[in-house]
């Protein structure tokens, strides 16, 4: 072998050393990255899990709080009567209910729900007061969700959905 292919040969492995150290940096920049990225969400979820740690004297309290204070769980068809007794009480509001549905009640891993859903036509103030007012009367009742239209020269038409809480059935 002359030293013209000798040299060639060096040249040809330097080159293919090059190739190799280039390729290797490069795995080794997109690991790096993948492992930064893992390693901000493992410090995140850490510093999630420490605070649901802090607060969770808390949550412990409020569950307390709740099986001493929600409503003893009661049938289906007595939480629909219930529900249903609070929705037609608009005596001394000016609105009609309309369209009432009240589907199953679910039961949830620590509570149960009786849901309902219905419209309500009046002006804003008498209903939007009705609401609160029945809110406020009947402990664990919550609206979720309230859609108001406005056609045209007519009153306002609510479409609202409301619950009632109840413990969870023992069983």
């Amino acid at each position: 072998m002359s030293s013209r292919e000798r040299n060639l040969v060096i040249a040809f492995v330097a080159l293919i050393c090059c190739a190799v150290i280039l390729f290797g940096a490069r795995y080794y920049k997109s690991k790096r990255k993948t492992l930064d990225t893992e390693y901000q969400n493992i410090t995140q979820e850490v510093m999630e899990l420490q605070a649901m740690v802090a607060d969770s004297e808390r949550w412990t309290v409020r569950e307390q709080w709740l099986n001493e204070n929600l409503p003893d769980y009661i049938d289906d068809e007595k939480m629909r009567l219930a529900l249903a007794q609070v929705i037609s009480n608009t005596k001394g509001y000016k609105l009609e209910i309309s369209e009432q549905e009240f589907p199953d009640p679910t039961v949830e891993s620590h509570f149960a729900v009786a849901k309902a859903s219905f419209r309500a036509t009046g002006e804003l103030d008498e209903v939007l007061v009705w609401l609160q007012s029945q809110i406020t009367k009947h402990k664990f009742l919550t609206t979720p969700f309230i859609n108001i239209n406005q056609p045209e020269d007519n009153e306002p038409v609510f479409d609202i959905k409301v619950h009632q809480y109840y413990a969870k059935p023992q069983l």
